[in-house]
């Protein structure tokens, strides 16, 4: 099978890194551009944006992660097979 659970987690997270990547450049190269040379207090400013990016991805992947884990368990305790815990008639 081509599309597993652990493939679609590894996905899932490099989509949230690119996410951060992509943001931190959208502050970084702009302000790179403008200002080569700035005040101390705006660097501090560009470099708060980007740590907090950068928290916000890893607390994204450690979600991605811990979902999944649960997922597998519960994937696991139904024998593999969701339909066994599911209402059918």
């Amino acid at each position: 099978m081509c599309f597993t659970m652990d493939w679609l987690m590894q996905v899932l997270i490099l989509c949230i890194i690119v996410g951060a990547i992509i943001q931190i450049l959208k502050i970084v190269v702009p302000y790179a551009l403008s200002k080569m040379g700035v005040a101390a207090g705006e660097g501090v400013a560009v470099v708060t944006r980007v740590l907090q990016i950068a928290f916000w991805a890893l607390v994204a992947v450690i979600v991605v992660i811990i979902v999944f884990k649960i997922i597998a368990c519960l994937w696991g305790f139904a024998g593999g097979s969701l339909g066994s815990v599911l209402p059918h008639r």
